[in-house]
């Protein structure tokens, strides 16, 4: 292929790509959300901070399911951290034996800076050793609902 005719490739494809994928969602958008660690005793309760990662466009709510093990945990509760409140946000949890889902949103189209976006609080069980919470289904979206 001639050097004229890659370039004339290019440009259409970069025109197509700039129709179909509006340039918004070119450039690199990321969201992160990593769980602290800390130390306890068994039986014993810690508080961990969820902390959001932002690069690109902020999200307006996010959704997020912790899995663990059941019979290392004898109870999990979530709470808004600052950078939610910040934005005006609420978090809404609902648990199951080994799994908390929650959600974190407002009535508003405020988003998140990077930060604390939730604390979560963890009684280990009595007979408790290393225990491992994952982070699942993390799910973020824009002002508009739009995915992140």
């Amino acid at each position: 292929m001639t050097l004229n005719r890659m370039r004339r490739w290019g440009t259409w494809l970069a025109v197509a790509l700039a129709i179909f994928y509006p340039g918004t969602r070119l450039l690199a958008q990321t969201a992160n959300l990593n769980l602290s660690s800390a130390t306890s005793n068994p039986g014993g309760t810690v508080v961990l901070g969820l902390s959001l990662s932002v690069s690109g466009i902020s999200p307006a709510g996010l959704e997020w399911t912790l899995v663990y093990p059941a019979g290392q945990v004898s109870a999990i509760s979530a709470f808004a951290g600052p950078v939610a409140t910040a934005a005006g946000k609420t978090i809404y949890c609902a648990s199951a034996s080994g799994v908390i889902s929650c959600l974190l949103a407002g009535l508003n189209t405020n988003t998140m800076a990077s930060g604390v976006a939730a604390t979560v609080q963890v009684t280990l069980a009595p007979t408790a050793g290393t225990t491992a919470i994952n982070i699942t289904n993390a799910v973020g979206v824009d002002a508009t609902g739009s995915g992140i």
